[in-house]
């Protein structure tokens, strides 16, 4: 997975090595999110238990300031 976002950072013009796993599940929950998938759905396909925890990786800002976030995005058919 991380390769994958790491290419998706490039072509968006962005350093790759910024990037990671870590970066797509945040990704992946606040696309989730925007797009008004529930939180128990979000939670079950990102393996958190903790709802605190999960939340934390929800990001409403992130795609609109991250060229790499809406490539991952994009990427995705989204």
């Amino acid at each position: 997975m991380a390769g994958e976002i790491q290419r998706a950072a490039e072509l968006a013009g962005e350093d790759p090595r910024q990037f990671g796993a870590h970066s797509a599940r945040a990704g992946m929950m606040t696309a989730a999110s925007e797009a008004g998938v529930d939180l128990a759905a979000v939670m079950n396909q990102s393996g958190h238990a903790s709802t605190s925890v999960a939340l934390g990786y929800i990001r409403p800002a992130e795609q609109a300031r991250n060229p790499a976030a809406r490539a991952v995005v994009d990427s995705l058919g989204a």
